[in-house]
């Protein structure tokens, strides 16, 4: 149940997406509620939980990189979200940007995610959420957002 974060890893379409959905989803309250500081601490503990609960599922079911593992995209996205802020606009952003580069795989991206066992899957949406919430701040520091991070 963990590495599918149930149930969004048995969706019939798109099991990745919807779980980056719904990672944005509560990471948007928890950046509202608690701020973006716990937001991102969230990202890194499911990260680890993610890499240890991945190793273990691939090695039982014998394939590299199971689609319905997506506990990689809950980690990457919420590292992602945690870089909007309360900004609704901002946290859509975030959403589509972090999309984008889990599925194009850029870069450096698409090299991690040929490592072996988990932390091939886990490496790729890590770096995907860490280049989305890169390019938030630097849309922000030329001005095209008005930033409101919200920290405990």
């Amino acid at each position: 149940m963990i590495v599918k974060v149930w149930p969004t890893g048995n969706s019939p379409i798109a099991p990745g997406t919807v779980c980056s959905l719904l990672s944005a989803i509560l990471g948007y309250i928890i950046n509202l509620k608690l701020g973006s500081d716990i937001t991102f601490f969230l990202g890194v503990i499911s990260g680890f939980a993610g890499l240890y609960f991945t190793q273990l599922y691939i090695e039982s079911v014998y394939q590299k990189d199971p689609k319905e593992v997506v506990i990689d995209e809950f980690s990457g996205q919420l590292i992602a979200t945690s870089a909007a802020g309360v900004d609704p606009f901002l946290n859509f952003i975030a959403f589509v940007i972090f999309r984008f580069f889990d599925i194009y795989k850029p870069g450096l991206i698409s090299k991690v995610e040929n490592l072996d066992g988990a932390l091939g899957i886990m490496m790729d949406d890590w770096l995907a959420g860490i280049y989305s919430a890169f390019l938030l701040f630097i849309l922000f520091l030329f001005g095209f957002t008005n930033y409101n991070w919200f920290i405990i």
